[in-house]
């Protein structure tokens, strides 16, 4: 019973991260796009 809990959690951090990290790569992108398009 620990151990899945632990790895559910484990499993939904690394989920979040990834998604988290995803998110921002994609804000990155636009960002640049915009400066891109500025200039």
């Amino acid at each position: 019973m620990v151990k899945m809990a632990v790895m559910a959690g484990m499993i939904v951090t690394l989920g979040l991260l990834v998604n988290g990290s995803a998110m921002v790569g994609f804000q990155l992108i636009s960002l640049k796009r915009k400066a891109v398009r500025v200039q």
